[in-house]
């Protein structure tokens, strides 16, 4: 049974982040360690465009182990779009990684940091249209868990894994802080974006024309902060993208709302965050870290296998390679966690005989 430690909380928001708090309590007699809820005051999201909460919820899971917080290697986890930081809970992922620390021996403290918006997502950018989640996560969350749960000085203490948008956003997170992790896992990222993003366009504008007259507006009256017709998907992971690949402080969808064409100018802007065209100008910060795993799925309707293949071929032009997996499995986080974190295992393992982490 695990004890669960409620740092603070919220004041009172202008809109609500849909934390599943219920979840915790839920998932609390299934695990063997101690959950923290710890409120992140976020400078960075300060005066955000969209008026989103600057009190953040994080997830820090501390195992069941006799071996102080202090002496625990950090595990971040960077979840997806259209969830919060308690997706870990509700998925059951984090229940996965402590059955797995609890049968191997493997022990970190988990930091689960939440990274929603009212649009559904931020993919872990500094957005003029969204706010700035990536200066977020390095300035506001990383100092404030090393405040509470310091760590011996010592190198390579933190390791990193994100999940779909969390996957661009490990990668982001990577080239702006050059070494500040020594494992890196890209699990289903969005990479390749013409895979990845133009699967949902045309779903979105046939469900735009159908249901919404075409019109963007409508659908964002329409749309509420929680939950969501399933049939909207397409049309609010697009909605999201509009905002967060922005170049200023107002949406540029992909698609021309009535013709349904791409619009090559809008396609350009979204395309100089993807991380297959950009490792050429992030070689230096990619060569920094000592270890990089990623992995697409076969079944998956992202298409990461492709987007993962396409990134693994880029990152050997300039040298690095990874460890690079196509797994036989749809998008859900939990078919990639067990490869992942066994090659984590694997890394330590050379790591503490003297090898290369």
């Amino acid at each position: 049974m695990t004890t669960i430690n409620r740092s603070g909380g919220p004041s009172r928001r202008a809109r609500p982040i849909p934390y599943q708090l219920w979840s915790a309590d839920e998932v609390a007699d299934r695990l063997r360690g101690t959950l923290h809820l710890l409120w992140v005051d976020a400078q960075a999201l300060v005066d955000n465009p969209l008026g989103d909460p600057t009190e953040r919820l994080c997830l820090v899971y501390h195992p069941s182990t006799v071996r102080p917080a202090r002496d625990l290697e950090h595990l971040y986890l960077l979840h997806g779009s259209q969830v919060s930081a308690t997706s870990w809970l509700s998925s059951g992922a984090l229940e996965l990684l402590d059955a797995w620390m609890a049968t191997t021996g493997q022990e970190f403290l988990v930091v689960m940091p939440d990274a929603w918006s009212s649009v559904g997502g931020t993919q872990y950018l500094n957005s003029p249209a969204v706010g700035n989640y990536l200066s977020y996560l390095s300035d506001d969350v990383i100092p404030e868990v090393d405040d509470r749960f310091p760590i011996h000085d010592r190198p390579r203490v933190r390791h990193l894994m994100g999940h779909s948008s969390g996957g661009l956003g490990a990668y982001n997170l990577i080239t702006s802080l050059p070494g500040a992790f020594a494992w890196v896992a890209l699990l289903a990222a969005d990479a390749s974006f013409e895979g990845v993003h133009l699967s949902t366009a045309h779903p979105a504008q046939r469900r735009l024309l159908s249901t919404y007259d075409g019109h963007w507006s409508r659908f964002d009256e329409a749309r509420p902060l929680t939950g969501s017709d399933p049939s909207d998907d397409p049309l609010a992971d697009q909605w999201m993208l509009a905002h967060t690949y922005s170049a200023n402080a107002s949406p540029q969808p992909l698609l021309d709302e009535h013709s349904g064409l791409i619009d090559p100018r809008v396609w350009s802007q979204w395309l100089q965050f993807d991380p297959v065209r950009r490792v050429l100008g992030d070689t230096e910060a990619l060569r920094l870290v000592p270890h990089l795993y990623i992995a697409g799925g076969s079944a998956d309707d992202t298409f990461s296998d492709l987007g993962s293949t396409a990134l693994n071929h880029q990152l050997h032009q300039i040298g690095v390679r990874p460890t690079h997996r196509i797994l036989p499995v749809p998008h859900h986080v939990n078919g990639f966690l067990p490869d992942a974190l066994d090659d984590l295992a694997r890394t330590r393992r050379q790591a503490a005989t003297g090898g290369r982490l």
